[in-house]
C-alpha cells in the first residue's frame, strides 16, 4: 500500500489508462457527465488538502489524499479527451455520412490486397470543407502504400459484426469513418516523407534476410526483427496464435530490450552512459527501420522514458517513468487507448516490474563482474534464465483477463510455451542483427545463416507439432471463466509483492485456482455427453450443417465452396464452448473447394475432411491441400453412411435433375434414437422423397434449385419442421415452420 501511495503519478497514469479503454470502448452519452464529476471530486479533495490542518502534514492520510486527487484528476482528463476524440470530433463529420463525397488523401497503409480489391487507410487531406481525417476505404485492388489517391465514395460511421471487432481495431490507428469507393484513382506517389523512406529502408532490409535465409525463413525472419509480416505463412501464424505466441512476433519491448542489451554488451567497456546512449539511439534506429509502426513507436517511448531516467540518474521508481511514457503516449495518440496492443504492453511491463523492481534492466547480471569465475559464471547464468523464464510466466498470467475478453479464447499451455519460444527467439534477435553487418562478406553471412535457419525450422516444426494437440485453448463462454482469470491474476500480484511464506501461499493459491477452474471447465463439459447439437448455417445460395457430438464439433458443407459458410461456422463457435474443428465434410465437390479449404486450414485447426471420392482434378486438388496442411483426407461414396463420434450421418449418391447444375443433396443424421433430416431445393420437384415418417426433425434448405411445386411431405406430428427461404411459400400451410436454428437429438 505505501509502495502505491508514494508514486501517485503512477496511480494517477493507471487511472487514467484504464478509464480510457473502458470509455473508448463503451457506446456511451455520459462522457462529458463523467468528466464533469470527476472534476469536481478532485476540486473537492484537493481543496481538503489545503484547508484541514491534519491533511497539511505529512503522514499518511495527506498522502492517501494526494493520491487520491491524483485518481480523480486522471479520471477526468480521461474523460475529457474521450469526449473530444469521439463525441464532438466524430459528430463532425455526421453531415457526409451516407451520401457519396469527393476526397484526396495518401494511402498510409495497404490492410488487404487480393488483385481485383483492396481495402486502405487513407489519410484524406480533401473532402469539402472538412478537416483532415483518417478513414478505411475499399476500393479495387492494386494500390500502393505511399500513393496520392483521388476518389468517390459513400462513407458510414464504423460498426463491428459478430466475425470482426472492425471499430476497436480501426479507432485504434486512429480511423474514424468507413467508405465504399465508387471510383479510386491514383494521382502520384506521395511527397517525402519520413515513413516512406523508413518502409523503403525496411524493405532493403527484409531483402537482405531473405537474400541469406531463403523465403520461408527470411520471412520469419524479417517479422521477428523488422516486424514486416507479410511474407508469414497463415499457418505459423494459426500456430502461434493457439499457443499463445502472438506477442512473439509482435515487435514490443521485448524484442527493443534484447537489441539494447545486444548494442551494451559492445558498448560496455566505454562504461555505462556509452551504454545508455548506444541503446537510446539503438531505439530511435529501430523504430526508423521498423517504418515507423505505431506499436513499435509507443513501446518505443516505454524504453526511453526508462533509459532517459537512468541516465540522468532518475531511474529508482520505474512505476512513475512507466506512467509517464505511458500518459505521453494517450496525450500524442488520444486513439492509442482503444489498441489492444498497447493495454498488453501497459500490462506486461506493469507486471515485469511488479517482479523486477530492483534491476535497472532485464539483462543485468547481479553478479561482481571483477571477480567472476567459470563455476561463478555459469551459477548466475543459470539463475538468470530461470528467472526470465519466471518473469515470462508471470506476465502471461498478468495478461490473461485481457488476451481472453478480447480475443474470446486462450491457450492454456502459453505458460509453458511462452518461455520456451522467448528464449528461441531471443537467441535469433542477438544473431540477426549480426547477419545484417555481415552480410557484404557472403561467406561469414553463409556460416552465420546455416544455424540461424535451422532453428527457425525448429521453431515451425515445434510450434506446429504442439498446436496439433487437442484441448490446448480455452473458450471464454465457460461459466466463471473471467472470474476465475481474476483471481488468479490477483494471487499472481499477490506473489509478486509478498516474500518468503507469503509468497508460497500466493503460488499455491494460484495453482489451486488453476485446477478449480480445470476440474470446472470438466464438469461443464459433461453435460454435452449423450447428445448432439445440429446447427442450421445459411449464406446466399448455399447451406452448412454444425453437428456437435462428445465435445467435438463437425462442419458440413452443403454449397459452393464459398467462404461465406465457413465464416458463419467460426462466428457460431464460441456458443458451442468450442475453439477447433475436429472434421470438415463435403456433400459434393465444386471447384472453388480448393481455394476455400486452403484458406480456412491455415487459419482453423481441422484434424479431417471427409470428402466424396470421384475421379477429377477437383478431387486430387483438394487431396494436395490435406496434404499442405497436415489434414486427413478420408473419401466416402456417395450413399454410404458416415460416423462421426456418437453420429450417424446417411448420404445419398450425387443425381441431377433438369435445371439442375448442382446435385440433389439430402442428408439424414442419426444420433441417440432421434433422426434429423436435411432436404436441398431440388426436392419436389422430380427428385424421390425419402421415408420421412421416423424424423424427429427436418430442414428444407436452400442449396440446389430453388423450390418451385408446392409440396405436402408425410411428416410425424411430434416432427419440428424448419424452412429457408426459398421454401418456405411452397410449404404446405398445416406445418408451421420455423427459420433455421439448433436443435439438439439427445
Amino acid at each position: 500500500m505505501k509502495a502505491v501511495i508514494l508514486r501517485p503519478l503512477a496511480l494517477f497514469t493507471t487511472v487514467f489508462f484504464v478509464l480510457s479503454c473502458i470509455l473508448f470502448t463503451a457506446d456511451t452519452a455520459t462522457r462529458l457527465t463523467t468528466a464533469v464529476i470527476f472534476s469536481l471530486l478532485f476540486l473537492l479533495s484537493l481543496s481538503l488538502r489545503f484547508i484541514l490542518p491534519v491533511l497539511r502534514e505529512r503522514t499518511m492520510k495527506s498522502a492517501a489524499v494526494i493520491a487520491l486527487c491524483f485518481v480523480f484528476l486522471g479520471g477526468s482528463l480521461a474523460s475529457f479527451i474521450s469526449f473530444y476524440t469521439f463525441d464532438l470530433r466524430i459528430s463532425r463529420f455526421d453531415a457526409i455520412v451516407g451520401k457519396s463525397i469527393e476526397f484526396e488523401g495518401t494511402v498510409t497503409d495497404v490492410v488487404w490486397d487480393g488483385g481485383y480489391n483492396g481495402i486502405y487507410i487513407i489519410d484524406v487531406e480533401r473532402c469539402e470543407d472538412l478537416p483532415s481525417f483518417s478513414c478505411v476505404v475499399t476500393a479495387g485492388g492494386g494500390i500502393s502504400e505511399n500513393s496520392f489517391v483521388r476518389g468517390t465514395a459513400r462513407f458510414s460511421h464504423l460498426e463491428s459484426n459478430e466475425d470482426f471487432d472492425e471499430r476497436r481495431y480501426y479507432l485504434s490507428k486512429g480511423v474514424i469513418l468507413s467508405g465504399e469507393a465508387e471510383s479510386l484513382l491514383y494521382l502520384r506517389d506521395g511527397g517525402f516523407s519520413l515513413r516512406n523512406i523508413a518502409g523503403r529502408l525496411q524493405g532493403f532490409l527484409s531483402g537482405i534476410l531473405l537474400e541469406n535465409l531463403g523465403e520461408e525463413e527470411g520471412s520469419f525472419a524479417s517479422a521477428l526483427l523488422l516486424g514486416d509480416k507479410s511474407g508469414l505463412s497463415k499457418t505459423l501464424t494459426r500456430d502461434f496464435q493457439r499457443l499463445g505466441l502472438s506477442h512473439v512476433l509482435a515487435i514490443s519491448g521485448m524484442h527493443l530490450t534484447v537489441l539494447c542489451a545486444f548494442v551494451s554488451m559492445l558498448l560496455s567497456p566505454l562504461g555505462k552512459n556509452a551504454g545508455r546512449i548506444g541503446s537510446i539511439l539503438t531505439v530511435v534506429f529501430y523504430v526508423f527501420i521498423t517504418g515507423l509502426a505505431p506499436s513499435v513507436t509507443r513501446s518505443a517511448i516505454m524504453l526511453l522514458a526508462l533509459y532517459l531516467a537512468a541516465f540522468l540518474h532518475r531511474g529508482s521508481d520505474r512505476f512513475t517513468n512507466l506512467g509517464i511514457a505511458t500518459f505521453l503516449i494517450c496525450i500524442i495518440d488520444p486513439f492509442a487507448c482503444a489498441d489492444i496492443g498497447l493495454q498488453l504492453s501497459f500490462a506486461a511491463v506493469l507486471a515485469i516490474l511488479l517482479f523486477t523492481t530492483k534491476r535497472t534492466d532485464l539483462t543485468e547480471k547481479s553478479m561482481d563482474k571483477k571477480n567472476v569465475t567459470p563455476l561463478s559464471f555459469l551459477k548466475n547464468a543459470t539463475f538468470s534464465l530461470l528467472e526470465a523464464a519466471l518473469i515470462t510466466v508471470i506476465v502471461v498470467l498478468f495478461m490473461l483477463p485481457l488476451e481472453w475478453l478480447y480475443f474470446g479464447q486462450i491457450s492454456v499451455v502459453s505458460p509453458l510455451t511462452s518461455p520456451v519460444f522467448s528464449l528461441l527467439t531471443t537467441l535469433i534477435l542477438w544473431a540477426l542483427p549480426l547477419l545484417l553487418i555481415l552480410s557484404p562478406a557472403p561467406t561469414f553471412a553463409a556460416i552465420l545463416a546455416f544455424p540461424i535457419k535451422k532453428l527457425i525450422l525448429f521453431i515451425y516444426t515445434l510450434s506446429n507439432r504442439i498446436s496439433l494437440l487437442r484441448g490446448i485453448t480455452v473458450s471464454l463462454s465457460y461459466p466463471f471463466a473471467f472470474l476465475f482469470c481474476i483471481l488468479i491474476v490477483a494471487a499472481v500480484v499477490a506473489f509478486c509483492v509478498t516474500k518468503k511464506k507469503k509468497r508460497l501461499i500466493a503460488g499455491g493459491v494460484a495453482l489451486v485456482l488453476v485446477l478449480a477452474f480445470a476440474l470446472s471447465c470438466v464438469a461443464y463439459k459433461l453435460p454435452d455427453y449423450g447428445r448432439a447439437k445440429i446447427t442450421m448455417l445459411e449464406h446466399k445460395k448455399s447451406d452448412g450443417i454444425i453437428l456437435a457430438s462428445d465435445s467435438k464439433v463437425m462442419l458440413i458443407d452443403i454449397g459452393n465452396g464459398y467462404s461465406g459458410v465457413y465464416k458463419k461456422c467460426v462466428s457460431k463457435m464460441s456458443s458451442l464452448q468450442a475453439t477447433e474443428i475436429e472434421a470438415v465434410m463435403l456433400t459434393h465437390l465444386h471447384t472453388s473447394h480448393a481455394y476455400t479449404l486452403s484458406e480456412f486450414f491455415s487459419g482453423q485447426m481441422v484434424r479431417t475432411l471427409l470428402i466424396p471420392k470421384e475421379d477429377s482434378d477437383i478431387f486430387y486438388d483438394i487431396l494436395d491441400v490435406c496434404e499442405e496442411n497436415n489434414v486427413k483426407a478420408v473419401p466416402f461414396t456417395p450413399g454410404d453412411t458416415v460416423k462421426f463420434e456418437d453420429c450417424e450421418i446417411d448420404t445419398v449418391p450425387h443425381k441431377y435433375y433438369k435445371r439442375s447444375t448442382q446435385p440433389v443433396v439430402a442428408l439424414g443424421i442419426r444420433a441417440f434414437g432421434e433422426t434429423f433430416a436435411y432436404l436441398g431445393g431440388a426436392y419436389f420437384e422430380e427428385a424421390p422423397l425419402p421415408d420421412l415418417s421416423g424424423t424427429s426433425c427436418v430442414w428444407f434448405g436452400t442449396h440446389g434449385p430453388l423450390y418451385k411445386n408446392s409440396f405436402d411431405p408425410a411428416l410425424p406430428d411430434s416432427c419440428t419442421v424448419f424452412a429457408g427461404e426459398s421454401a418456405k411459400e411452397y410449404l404446405d400451410e398445416k406445418y408451421s415452420s420455423k427459420e433455421p436454428d439448433s436443435v439438439i437429438l439427445k
